[in-house]
């Protein structure tokens, strides 16, 4: 039997690394370079950080700033 471990990476959707988007740096280093066996990306509908301002979906508005959750799982020798 294999033991399998899962981490998840908390970010907001506007977030950047050098002027790209850090959701797509993550996956895209998990996918590419790691090979790991699986990764979903959620996005949330609200949430709020450590400041405690809050961030909703609005109709009336678009926002980046809403969370998103980056999950995955391998073997632990490669998580």
């Amino acid at each position: 039997m294999k033991t399998i471990s899962m981490v998840r990476i908390y970010i907001k959707e506007g977030d950047k690394l050098e002027g790209h988007s850090l959701m797509q740096e993550i996956f895209s280093l998990l996918h590419d370079e790691h090979r790991v066996h699986g990764v979903t990306v959620f996005r949330g509908i609200a949430g709020f950080g450590a400041k405690g301002t809050v961030h909703s979906a609005d109709l009336l508005r678009m926002t980046v700033h809403l969370p998103l959750v980056l999950e995955f799982f391998d073997e632990p020798e490669t998580v």
